[in-house]
């Protein structure tokens, strides 16, 4: 038989019929290398299965023929390969082992272990001609799963994501093992499930942004049966498969609880009688009653429920988490990690002896609790909730709730690793002694971590309350115990002294971090100032770079931005000399917002953005440093007017984001201001909701970092002409800065400027000034009478003066607050506008019109270079130029200006009106249009009749009825 080289430096293959189409039923002189193939097994939508047999090692395996789709190029082949090599490595007594992999025909081909057993859903129902009389106990049936649930964690450990998890890619052994298949094989680049989304090439927009486009879609209505068979993939997958964008370990979560829950109750979880309205289900989270007469616990669906969430980040954050919630235990009050619920459980329903013969092996595993003790237990949570409620804040029950939670879940995580790390050198025997040790070190410094954020949060006063939930939430990944690699590649050869000298300051370091998280700076500030002196004697230069990051880190929170910039550097230098580039990238992008936005130099803080782009991508573009870094970017572009690349930043971050809760609301929330600069306040409306809604989920409804978010969408309808819910929203702001903070902080400038103009919209010019002047107080008590916010309140005096009557006055507070602006943000900043289109208006009722003209040019300027040709905020000094041309007697001049403004969606019913009548007098004094010009006016009139009455638009009607009883059509 001859043989041939098929993929050279891949595998060397061999055979008869082995085309890249298809191989015989019963192939009994096939041969693929040194495996002789049997029979056919069974046959899907990834290949042919075939029993075989390997003559070199003289054992049965299974030989899985992938499939590449037709027309594909070698792209598709070579990262099934590729995947496949790495399934080879992973060894897991919960995982179907891959021994070989090899090329044939272009159709990558794997040597597996051979099971004799069944899938998982014959496990659950049967087949069809021998069904099952009665459904499994959820506890028989959660007790498989979580097998299959640590076959998925080890994957994704090792760094494979499934893709695909199914009862069909489970297979149950008869010895009641259940061991998991095909992983990071469920898809080719190129397919596409048939979802009918329409992307361009290597575009991955956001959840948010292509949830929102499909569900607006009307597509054509797919049956989800094709001669009576469910097509199983799409019930399963997650809303990112749904949508075509990254996936990550998170998606497998949300197929195994989908799984999981067909398993318990029955059915699935989401309906749908097409792939249309499945899709649309799964997508906007709409789950469908549980079935009667199925007895399954709240406990347990609640479990379910969080996997089963649309936005990845509201998931657990692992796998590891949603097994120990699989594992709490319902019958005590607060819920703990049930020790070897795997192992026992198996026992117990499959009555399998594979357990008992290594129960005194496990035992010594066994005693993860008792670690907890003093650290995060009954006593030590009461201590935290006492602390939180005895500061009497309004938000501090909300606070404790989530507290409880994220400690719970890091408690219990940190159980489920420990046993894991243990029980896979001392039970599976698939680790080394050396690796466990490794681990096991890194587990008692996150440990030590857990009891110094409790320490933290057991102390807690008003100011660490604020921030409690951060501090909770801040504590280094687990998942970083898991990592082999790392791990091993850090564990360099230190001298005693140095080693011991590197454990005690990685303690200290822990204590900074919890001071920096829970915002005491000056505490945390002394706390690193001697990590740095210890670190300094150490000698090693990884942890001289590191507390040097720290110490800059306190520096910048302390105020003492010029201390911190040095810091920064330092650590920096230092950690390129210790080849530490995950530390240098937090150095950069450290930087980048302070050197950039608060030391106002822009072209330094890009640079040192630069420079952290370059390693995050050399890093391979690990999302946690890559999100931070894009966020950073995006608010000191939007501070220099480059709103196009702070959309992109700000867009990318939010796609990067691994952590959800309060980060990612304060990344909408960025992503708003940005949308708001450019005048795209529908848009900054939705991202603000977006940020509300995830700071209210994680922080709870009266948490005072809720108020500028809600400050901020306030503005975004007034400037809509939503008055009524901006000053429900400035009002609420209000409120939850007053409980927090009392009524003299400045964070509730914004609010009460927001509640001044709407009264100055109204008419109230005394309300408006009064609302105005507080704002000025509370600014310049806490900043200064020079900052930047003071310059804005004080043209909005300016305004308040100008509708009085008070020219002098008016411009007298236009002209410093332009001065102040110019100081803080340059002579070319798009924050200018406004101010000089007050100035022009004040200088054209004085009379001088030409330096009025100059305001209303500049204004039009400045803010060209940073907008859209279709900017809202153009209308204003162009409907100024229209009406400095009316005042000089050139009609036909001022017509150009005002069409084009009026194209601009102006919202305000009050402006929208004296823009038409401007525009109407235009065009009747220049004669090119008068019955246009009449239609203006009375469209004018009818919309201020409907709007809601105002002294202003009282005024402007009064003007309208006298122009057209003035200027009557022949």
């Amino acid at each position: 038989m001859e043989r041939t080289r098929v993929d050279p430096g891949v595998s060397e293959v061999s055979g008869e019929h082995l085309s890249g189409e298809s191989l015989p039923v019963a192939p009994h002189k096939a041969l693929l290398g040194r495996y002789s193939l049997l029979r056919k097994l069974g046959e899907g939508g990834m290949g042919v299965v075939y029993s075989a047999y390997d003559e070199e090692l003289d054992r049965r395996v299974a030989i899985k023929l992938l499939r590449v789709q037709s027309g594909s190029d070698n792209s598709a082949a070579s990262r099934m390969l590729r995947e496949a090599q790495l399934m080879a490595k992973l060894s897991h007594p919960n995982v179907v082992q891959v021994y070989d992999v090899g090329v044939v025909a272009r159709r990558v081909f794997l040597a597996m272990e051979f099971v004799q057993g069944t899938t998982l859903r014959e496990w659950l129902h049967g087949t069809p001609e021998t069904p099952r009389p009665a459904p499994r106990p959820w506890p028989e049936v959660l007790a498989i799963y979580v097998q299959a649930g640590q076959g998925l964690a080890a994957a994704h450990a090792a760094g494979l994501v499934h893709r695909d998890f199914k009862p069909d890619n489970v297979l149950v052994g008869s010895d009641g093992r259940a061991r998991v298949l095909d992983f990071g094989l469920a898809r080719s680049d190129d397919h596409t499930d048939d979802l009918d989304v329409s992307t361009e090439p290597n575009d991955e927009p956001s959840l948010e942004t292509t949830r929102s486009r499909l569900l607006r879609r009307s597509s054509e209505q797919r049956p989800l049966t094709v001669a009576g068979t469910l097509i199983g993939t799409p019930a399963y997958m997650s809303p990112e498969q749904h949508l075509r964008i990254a996936t990550d370990p998170r998606s497998d979560q949300f197929s195994f609880c989908v799984s999981l829950y067909e398993g318990v109750y029955g059915e699935r979880p989401f309906a749908g009688h097409s792939a249309n309205e499945l899709r649309g289900a799964v997508l906007t989270g709409r789950l469908r009653e549980p079935p009667p007469g199925r007895k399954v616990p709240a406990w347990l669906r609640r479990v379910l429920l969080r996997g089963l969430k649309v936005v990845p980040e509201h998931r657990f954050p692992d796998m590891h988490a949603l097994l120990a919630a699989l594992s709490a235990d319902p019958g005590r009050a607060r819920r703990r990690w049930l020790v070897g619920l795997g192992v026992v459980a198996i026992a117990v329903a499959v009555g399998v002896t594979f357990a008992q013969r290594r129960s005194s092996e496990a035992a010594v595993c066994r005693t993860t609790e008792r670690l907890l003790v003093g650290v995060w237990d009954e006593t030590r949570a009461a201590a935290v909730q006492s602390a939180l409620t005895s500061t009497g804040l309004a938000y501090a029950r909300d606070t404790w709730s989530r507290v409880e939670e994220q400690l719970d879940l890091y408690a219990t995580t940190w159980q489920a690793m420990h046993l894991e790390v243990c029980e896979a050198t001392n039970v599976h025997h698939t680790q080394s002694p050396a690796l466990m040790d490794l681990r096991m070190a890194c587990l008692a410094e996150s440990l030590a971590e857990l009891r110094t954020v409790v320490d933290v949060l057991a102390s807690t006063d008003a100011q660490v309350a604020e921030r409690a939930v951060q501090v909770a939430t801040a504590m280094r990944p687990l998942a970083r115990c898991a990592d082999a690699a790392t791990l091993t590649a850090g564990h360099a050869a230190l001298s005693p002294a140095t080693a011991a000298a590197v454990r005690d300051l990685d303690t200290a370091l822990v204590q900074v971090r919890a001071e920096w998280d829970a915002g005491r700076y000056a505490r945390g500030l002394q706390l690193a100032r001697e990590a740095v002196v210890a670190a300094e004697r150490s000698g090693h230069d990884p942890a001289r770079a590191l507390a040097l990051y720290h110490r800059g880190k306190l520096e910048e929170g302390a105020g003492d931005f010029t201390a911190a910039e040095r810091s920064y550097e330092a650590a920096y230098w230092l950690a390129e000399a210790a080849g530490d580039d995950r530390l240098r990238v937090e150095a950069a992008t450290g930087l980048v917002e302070l050197v950039g936005e608060r030391l106002g130099r822009d072209d330094d803080g890009v640079q040192w953005a630069q420079h952290a782009e370059a390693l995050v991508h050399r890093l391979g573009d690990p999302p946690e440093l890559e999100a931070p870094l894009r966020a950073k970017l995006g608010v000191i572009h939007t501070r220099y007017g480059r709103y196009d690349a702070a959309l992109v930043a700000l867009e990318r971050a939010i796609a990067l984001d691994t952590l959800g809760g309060p980060m990612l609301s304060t990344y909408y929330r960025q992503l708003g201001n940005a949308q708001y600069r450019r005048g795209h306040y529908p848009d900054a409306q939705l991202a603000y909701s977006r940020a509300i809604e995830l700071g209210e989920a994680a922080l709870g409804p009266v948490h005072p970092d809720l108020g500028r978010t809600i400050s901020n969408l306030g503005e975004v309808h007034r400037i809509q002409g939503h008055d009524d819910e901006a000053e429900r929203s400035f009002r609420r702001s209000i409120a939850i800065w007053e409980q927090a903070f009392g009524p003299g902080h400045s964070l509730l400038a914004p609010p009460y400027n927001g509640l001044g103009t709407l009264a100055l919209l109204r008419g109230d010019t005394n309300a408006a000034a009064a609302h105005f002047e507080r704002v000025r107080s509370l600014l310049v008590r806490s900043y200064g009478p020079d900052h930047p916010d003071v310059g804005a309140v004080t043209s909005n005096l300016a305004e308040v003066y100008l509708v009085q009557g008070s020219l002098d006055e008016s411009r007298r507070h236009s002209e410093r607050a332009l001065e102040i602006l110019e100081k803080a943000l340059g002579s070319e900043h798009d924050g200018l506008a406004d101010v000089l289109c007050n100035l022009a208006r004040v200088r054209v009722l004085q009379g001088a019109l030409t330096e009025a003209r100059e305001f209303y040019a500049r204004a039009l300027t400045l803010l060209g270079r940073s907008h859209d040709a279709d900017f809202a905020g153009l209308a204003k000094p162009l409907t100024g130029q229209g009406l400095l041309a009316l005042a000089a007697g050139r009609p036909t001049e001022a017509i150009a200006p005002l069409e084009r403004a009026l194209t601009l969606g102006v919202a305000d019913p009050g402006k929208l009106a004296e823009l038409r009548l401007a525009l109407a007098r235009a065009l009747w004094d220049a004669k090119q249009d008068r019955p246009r010009a009449s239609a203006l006016v009375t469209q004018a009139r009818d919309e201020l009749a409907a709007a809601k009455p105002g002294p202003v638009h009282a005024r402007l009607a009064d003007e309208l009825a006298v122009w057209l009883v003035a200027h009557p059509m022949p």
